[in-house]
């Protein structure tokens, strides 16, 4: 069975944008809370709450055994409906009762990793809250990139947007009526994370049911555990300069460089997320059709234009 490029190119075209649009939004909020954020928060301040998240986000990498990019890739291996299901509820119950084994040794080093990062033992309820925080959303990321998969592009810009706003909400409640700084911050991230996963996730559920597998589980390993090491790699080349200038200048100067870093990063995120949440997919959709290779290639050379 062929597959047809101008179909594959029409769906690029008619989901990209739409993604486009919801990233676009997303980094506009984000630009307009800078001046809430050094209005009421000091850089240092700020230099603390990135090295926080910079901290959960990396240990997320581990734990997540890219479990987003897994799926995808393991859905399509099969048309039968319940096979399909059972990947994605298999995903769900490993995250769950992983997430549950690696949140107790992290809530103990808490203070450890408040000590050695930021040089204060007492900073370790915000490395508590963050860790939280990264494993509720490695399971509402699973509910989005089903949502994704379904191809609801604006399903799944709604839900996001929808999030950000009550998240971008609660942080001006917090850090400018509350003032309560860097805490109000974390903390309304992690109310938001509970509500949406506690949202989505049983609705996921009810949908492909709650099964395990343990074929899966070894097929999902195999794949997910060799992207940790590139992962890590990336991140490092991206982010491990926070940590540098920590330990070698001040907080300060981590909280001002932070603010800068995002403001570039707006560009890269905007064509990144548009393109490659439909690509990603629509790869996976057809790898096994007989011209797959063909189309796929003429896809990326497309996109590399696109991108150029």
């Amino acid at each position: 069975m062929k597959t047809d490029i101008k179909n594959e190119i029409k769906k690029v075209l008619k989901h990209a944008p739409v993604y486009g649009l919801g990233a676009i939004l997303s980094q506009l909020v984000g630009f307009l809370l800078i001046p809430v954020y050094t209005r009421f928060l000091t850089t240092a301040d700020y230099g603390v709450l990135n090295l926080v998240v910079l901290t959960a986000d990396v240990i997320g990498i581990v734990a997540s055994l890219k479990a987003g990019d897994t799926m995808i890739r393991f859905y399509y291996e099969s048309r039968d409906v319940r096979q399909r299901n059972l990947v994605v509820s298999t995903i769900i119950f490993n995250i769950i009762f992983f997430g549950m084994l690696i949140l107790l040794p992290l809530y103990l080093l808490s203070n450890y990793f408040s000590q050695v990062i930021l040089n204060d033992s007492d900073f370790g309820y915000l490395f508590q809250m963050a860790f939280t925080s990264m494993m509720l959303n490695m399971l509402f990321g699973i509910a989005m990139t089903y949502i994704q998969i379904q191809e609801k592009s604006i399903q799944f810009v709604t839900l996001s947007l929808t999030k950000l706003l009550m998240a971008v909400s609660l942080n001006i409640y917090f850090v400018v009526v509350l003032k309560i700084g860097v805490f109000g911050i974390v903390l309304s991230t992690l109310i938001t994370s509970i509500i949406f996963t506690l949202i989505t996730i049983p609705l996921l559920i009810k949908k492909v049911g709650f099964k395990f597998s343990l074929y899966w589980t070894k097929q999902l390993l195999r794949f997910g555990l060799p992207f940790i090491p590139s992962t890590l790699a990336n991140k490092a080349s991206h982010a491990s300069d926070r940590y540098f200038l920590k330990f070698y200048l001040t907080m300060s100067q981590v909280g001002i460089y932070s603010l800068g870093y995002r403001l570039g990063a707006v560009i890269h995120n905007i064509f990144n997320v548009s393109l490659f949440r439909v690509l990603n997919v629509r790869i996976m959709a057809i790898h096994k059709e007989d011209n797959a290779p063909q189309v796929i290639a003429k896809l990326a050379s497309y996109s590399l234009m696109f991108l150029c």
